[in-house]
């Protein structure tokens, strides 16, 4: 696999990482089953593993920047990776909020 083909293929790892985070943040959203809210940890971990290999590949990728194809995927990596920076920091914190709320709780 070329690098472009592995920055391509980590960042449709990102985006499905992202999408299933968000699916489980709405999910604990609705529901404050404890298994729902490790269910969402997992899914912040994947996605933070996710970001993390796709800046990788990002960075492999860019020594082919002379080829244009290479360029548009670092452009659109590069437009993205803040937002599923962002979107990971404030599930993790929301995550983080609720179990400390959960320890206050009564039982």
């Amino acid at each position: 696999m070329s690098q472009i083909d592995a920055a391509s293929s980590a960042e449709a790892n990102l985006a499905d990482a992202y999408a299933n985070a968000l699916d489980w943040f709405c999910r604990c959203a609705r529901s404050f089953e404890h298994e729902d809210w490790q269910a969402l940890s997992q899914q912040v971990s994947r996605l933070a593993a996710a970001a993390s290999e796709l800046e990788a590949a990002a960075a492999a990728a860019s020594e082919c920047e002379t080829k244009p194809r290479s360029r548009v995927i670092l452009s659109h990596v590069a437009k993205r990776r803040p937002v599923y920076r962002i979107v990971s920091t404030t599930i993790g914190f929301l995550l983080n909020r609720s179990e400390t709320a959960g320890k206050r709780a009564p039982a």
